[in-house]
């Protein structure tokens, strides 16, 4: 299960703001990879991938960037376990 707790679906953001990604995720036996995807929604492109290995029940994954005006954000939070099992959550977020 993952729990993106920053930023809030649909946020909206000013130009030069920082946008902070925080997640959770957990395991019925453990986290071995957390992935953040920040994507731009209108061309596709994936503008950062932030990963971190927790290799326990739970584990945290977190980022910040500025937001460029204009833009559709997409931010994807990948978990996998040893079984590589994915689970995935996405928020969408945009600036002006």
């Amino acid at each position: 299960m993952i729990t993106i707790t920053s930023p809030l679906n649909n946020q909206h953001f000013s130009a030069g703001q920082t946008i902070s990604t925080f997640a959770t995720a957990a395991d019925d036996t453990k986290v071995t990879e957390l992935h953040i995807h920040v994507i731009d929604k209108t061309t596709g492109a994936l503008l950062r991938d932030i990963h971190s290995y927790p290799d326990e029940a739970s584990g945290t994954v977190q980022d910040s960037f500025m937001a460029d005006a204009g833009i559709i954000y997409f931010i994807q939070v990948i978990a996998k376990d040893p079984a590589q099992n994915l689970a995935t959550a996405k928020v969408e977020v945009s600036s002006n």
